[in-house]
């Protein structure tokens, strides 16, 4: 099984708000599952898991998110198995598997180009196990109109949910 193989379930969701964000990871692996968040962010989605009964591992390349995911596990989950690294998405190696490995709010954008988004990727292949989930969401930019001065970000326009053989568009 490789990334670049066949892919068994893809499951296109539009998320609004970050309950329904951790709602929607949570559900991906049972519960007590060791995961992997590659970029950790402010902690939110690591503490919602590890309240949950997730092992979580949380790597985060910005030292002062880092700093913030620190301090809300001490308030909001202080006795879940939250494990915080400080590194870079692209090269961090841990030397184990994990049965989910999500990419959360746009951290798939800490790869810059090609060369940045394979390694990314790489760093995915490298802890998924077998008959792991792999997850993330991502937005994009707005097309420019001709002599805008910048493109808004929104979220991604795609599918929302399956309804009677059917994916209904939201």
């Amino acid at each position: 099984r490789t990334l670049g193989g066949s892919v068994g379930l893809v499951m296109p969701l539009s998320v609004i708000g970050a309950d329904a964000a951790q709602e929607f990871y949570a559900r991906l692996v049972p519960k007590g599952a060791p995961v992997l968040l590659l970029g950790a962010g402010e902690g939110d989605l690591a503490c919602a898991l590890g309240r949950r009964g997730h092992e979580v591992v949380a790597v985060e390349p910005s030292s002062r998110l880092l700093a913030a995911a620190i301090e809300r596990r001490e308030v909001e989950a202080k006795d879940a198995a939250i494990r915080f690294v400080n590194a870079d998405v692209r090269t961090e190696r841990l030397g184990r598997l994990f049965l989910a490995v999500f990419l959360p709010r746009n951290a798939l954008a800490l790869g810059r180009g090609d060369d940045e988004l394979l390694a990314v990727l790489g760093t995915v292949e490298a802890h998924l196990a077998a008959d792991g989930v792999f997850a993330l969401d991502a937005r994009v930019e707005a097309p420019r109109a001709e002599g805008e001065a910048g493109a808004r970000m929104n979220v991604v326009p795609h599918l929302r949910e399956r309804r009677e053989g059917q994916w209904a568009l939201h």
